[in-house]
């Protein structure tokens, strides 16, 4: 529903799930976004689905990873994701760091170990993780730094911190969770005022 919110007339959007629930989202969705709207009632896996990363490679600037929890399932749907993401685009993964799935939060790690040149972290928190091409890396980066901490507030999200405890050159990527005192940016533990990107 969000991302039928958020679509523009002229976007397409694509919903993969094959749970009974599909027929009743699609009505939901279709309330917003009345055209072009593609469902796909098949596990992520399948060749259909697929399909889309020959005809629609890099072209997605949103995707939204939240499957089947198995490491080998989500490796897959990364892989598929990485296909699919556009030069600017966002790929966003549900569950990450998430005790129940520890699995997940192994094949996301893993994969961008291996995927370094084509997909990088930069922002984690509340069980997601926001992946971006590492040419689009520092524009996201600024943007949290620079912005995401007032656009929350004015939103009314007033109990939340965004943390950037370490140097760039060891994983450049913040962190964002319950609020830590009066931090509304928390940098470096030895000087939390210095947020370096």
């Amino acid at each position: 529903m969000m991302l039928a919110m958020h679509a523009s007339e002229a976007d397409e959007l694509f919903l993969v799930d094959c749970s009974d629930f599909v027929d009743a989202a699609e009505v939901l969705v279709k309330t917003f976004k009345p055209t072009g709207v593609v469902i796909f009632k098949q596990k992520s896996s399948h060749g259909l689905v697929w399909s889309l990363a020959s005809s629609h490679a890099h072209l997605f600037r949103w995707g939204h990873v939240d499957g089947d929890h198995k490491g080998e399932n989500v490796w897959s749907d990364l892989e598929l994701g990485n296909r699919l993401l556009a030069v600017e685009g966002i790929l966003c993964v549900d569950d990450f760091l998430n005790p129940r799935y520890p699995q997940l939060t192994y094949a996301v790690c893993t994969f961008l170990e291996k995927h370094r040149a084509e997909l990088q972290m930069f922002l984690c928190g509340f069980n997601k993780a926001f992946l971006v091409r590492p040419n689009a890396l520092f524009t996201h980066l600024r943007f949290v730094k620079e912005d995401l901490g007032t656009e929350l507030t004015l939103l009314g999200m007033k109990e939340i911190t965004i943390y950037k405890t370490d140097y760039p050159s060891v994983l450049n990527c913040f962190g964002i969770g319950s609020r830590w005192g009066d931090f509304l940016y928390y940098g470096l533990d030895e000087d939390p005022t210095q947020v370096l990107i």
